[in-house]
Formats: C-alpha cells, sequence, structure tokens
C-alpha cells in the first residue's frame, strides 16, 4: 500500500487548484469585457463617423443659405438702385413738366417770338452720333423794360461705350433796376446723373 500524502500538501494542491479555477473564471471575464469594449469603440466610431456627415451636410446647408442671402441683398441692392435711378428721373421729368407749364403761362401772358433748332451728324459705321437741338423764346409784354429771353438747348452724343445727355436752361429777364440770369446744367452719362451746376446772378442796370 502507497503511504498516505501528509495533509499539508493536499491542502496545498487544493489551494492551487482553486487558485486556477480562480484564475479562469478572471481571464474570462476579462475576454468578456474585452470584447464588450470591441462593440463599445465600433458603435462610438459609427456614432462619430454619422455625426461627422451630419455636420458636413449642415456646413454645405449653411454655405448654401449664406450664398443665397448674398444674392438676395446683391438683388435688393439693384432693386433700390433702380428705383432710386427712375424715381430722380420722373423728377427730372416733372421738372420739365412744370417748365414747360411756366413758359406756356408766360407766352399766354406776353407776346412772345420763338425759334427752333435740331441738328444731328451721325457715322454709322464707328456708332457714332450727335443729336443737338434748341429752343428760345423772347417775351416783351407790354412793358419792353422788362422784357425776358428763355431758351432751352439738349445735346446728346452716342458712342460705343457712352451715351451722354447734356440739357442746359437758360433765364434772362430785364427788370427795372436789374438784369437777372439764371443758368441751370444737368449732365447725364448712360441714363445716370454725372454732373450738375446752377449759376444766378443779378446785375444791375446803372443806367442801361
Amino acid at each position: 500500500m502507497r503511504a498516505a500524502l501528509p495533509l499539508k500538501a493536499t491542502n496545498a494542491r487544493a489551494e492551487r487548484a482553486e487558485e486556477r479555477a480562480r484564475a479562469n473564471a478572471l481571464r474570462a471575464q476579462i475576454d468578456e469585457l474585452n470584447a464588450a469594449l470591441v462593440v463599445a469603440n465600433a458603435k462610438a466610431e459609427r456614432a462619430l463617423a454619422e455625426e461627422r456627415q451630419r455636420a458636413d451636410r449642415l456646413n454645405e446647408q449653411v454655405k448654401a443659405l449664406t450664398a443665397e442671402v448674398v444674392r438676395a441683398e446683391k438683388q435688393a441692392e439693384a432693386a433700390v438702385g433702380r428705383a432710386e435711378r427712375a424715381e430722380a428721373g420722373g423728377d427730372a421729368e416733372r421738372a420739365r413738366a412744370d417748365a414747360l407749364r411756366t413758359t406756356i403761362d408766360e407766352l399766354k401772358a406776353g407776346q412772345a417770338l420763338m425759334t427752333e433748332m435740331h441738328a444731328r451728324e451721325a457715322i454709322p459705321a464707328e456708332g457714332w452720333s450727335v443729336a443737338e437741338s434748341a429752343r428760345r423764346w423772347a417775351m416783351t409784354g407790354d412793358d419792353s423794360l422788362t422784357a425776358a429771353v428763355r431758351g432751352d438747348w439738349h445735346y446728346r452724343l452716342e458712342r460705343p461705350g457712352l451715351e451722354a445727355d447734356v440739357r442746359a436752361e437758360t433765364r434772362f429777364e430785364a427788370t427795372r433796376d436789374a438784369f437777372l440770369v439764371d443758368l441751370h446744367l444737368h449732365v447725364e452719362a448712360d441714363g445716370a446723373p454725372f454732373a450738375e451746376r446752377h449759376w444766378k446772378e443779378r446785375i444791375p442796370r446803372r443806367g442801361v
């Protein structure tokens, strides 16, 4: 018969067996945790990729909307510019109509002599043309000391790259004490105001 193992040796083997079992259980738990970590990392990467794609789409939408806003602002500025030019043109036409009404009233009030001049030259091959027109009214009424002369002059130049309009309105009046001169010059380039000047003088007659 074999001799019986000492009690201490038996206990040591049992303890080693328990430690191995415990270690195996810990390894199994670690493997499970690693597998769960791999799954969690994969999910996080997918979620991060989706968020990046969503952010990229939002950035593209923001860029498109910003460009649309810029276009809308430019169109609004252009519309305002057209409206301002149209309003300025309307004011000029109203002023011209008022001047004509004043002239008609003056013609009705006194004896008047009117002269007109129209001229036009053109070089069609080069796209040039020049037109000029003028009107002059001389009015005396019943008093030769209060005579008046009124003139309207229009010059138009057309050439490649430029359309220019020059208008001058002149009024010369005589009173018993002075000569009154009023001249208004207005220049437009391509339909837009370019320059304007107004002269108004009072010259004493000094016995003239």
